[in-house]
């Protein structure tokens, strides 16, 4: 369990699934759930009969909010958006970098860089 950037718990699941594409099971995902009472089975079972859309928006909310609160990401909005990008290009390209550092916070272990993120 972890917090997000307003305080709100979320339950994260890192778990494999097989890709259909490649044909292969070592694919690895984190899954977020905002419903912390769930078990780990119940999230990835829920991940598999929702839509991604929720969780899209979920991850737009939470990176426009740490665009305006966080200055790694906040810096890099700022920086695309000086070189011309569009805002929601930008933003896009946040949401991405956001992703992949609470991929690699749930991988080890998020110690720290959990402190930059996570309210008390």
């Amino acid at each position: 369990m972890a917090r997000f950037l307003s305080g709100r718990q979320v339950r994260a699941v890192w778990c494999e699934y097989w890709d259909s594409k490649k044909q292969d099971s070592k694919a690895e995902r984190l899954l977020l759930s905002t419903n912390i009472s769930l078990t780990a089975e119940e999230v990835i079972d829920s991940y598999s009969r929702v839509s991604r859309n929720s969780v899209r928006t979920t991850l737009y909310m939470a990176t426009h909010s740490a665009v305006r609160c966080n200055p790694i990401i906040g810096g890099i909005y700022r920086h695309l958006v000086k070189q011309g990008k569009h805002k929601k290009v930008a933003l896009t390209a946040a949401m991405r970098k956001f992703l992949t550092i609470l991929n690699a916070m749930v991988r080890d272990g998020g110690v720290g860089v959990l402190n930059i993120f996570a309210s008390a």
